[in-house]
């Protein structure tokens, strides 16, 4: 809750990090159905939390940046879950789960990619014939789509970047990629902003 109220489990797993309005979840992403969490993150810490969507219990956290993270999207290939996150200021971050039924386990960073100028306002990420495809949206008239090899992460230290750049007539807050034409082996995306 916006008043700093402890609603919950997840809410009060937050608030034994931090104190106050800043504790109310700001980003969920599901992970498969196998593990039957969902990873929560607030804004006023980098955690990430994966909790037991049946019983709220957190099963694992972790760190994914410096400040409070604003975004989360998951996949699942196979039987791992994948994870991108987006925090202010910083490149994006996408994770690795070796699947376990339950949840908990290590979540592995492998890859960074180079984040939007502006803050992340929406994320998506799927699985297509072994590659990882990832997309973010600022509010400006663009969206970058990533593309990485899942068994190879990309190497050297600096954020990859964008492998297509798509661009709109008006501003776009939201975009995910959508069913449409996975099943011919291409990526569609649907975006919509403030007009649309």
């Amino acid at each position: 809750s916006r008043s700093g109220e402890g609603l919950g489990p997840t809410a009060e797993a937050f608030a034994s990090v931090v104190r106050g309005a800043d504790c109310a979840v700001a980003a969920v992403a599901l992970s498969s159905a196998q593990r039957g969490t969902v990873f929560v993150a607030c804004q006023a810490v980098p955690q990430v939390l994966e909790v037991g969507i049946a019983d709220g219990v957190v099963r694992g956290s972790f760190k994914a940046g410096k400040l409070g993270l604003v975004q989360l999207a998951s996949t699942g290939m196979g039987a791992d879950d994948w994870l991108i996150s987006a925090c202010p200021g910083s490149a994006l971050k996408v994770w690795h789960l070796k699947a376990t039924s339950g949840g908990g386990g290590h979540m592995q960073e492998t890859a960074k990619l180079a984040g939007p100028a502006e803050t992340s306002t929406s994320l998506s990420l799927r699985c297509q014939s072994g590659r990882l495809l990832a997309l973010c949206a600022d509010g400006t008239t663009q969206v970058d789509v990533f593309s990485l090899d899942a068994s190879a992460p990309p190497e050297g230290k600096q954020p990859a970047g964008a492998a297509i750049v798509l661009s709109a007539h008006e501003p776009i807050l939201t975009a995910q990629f959508t069913d449409l034409k996975f099943a011919e082996g291409r990526a569609s995306v649907l975006g919509c902003g403030p007009t649309a």
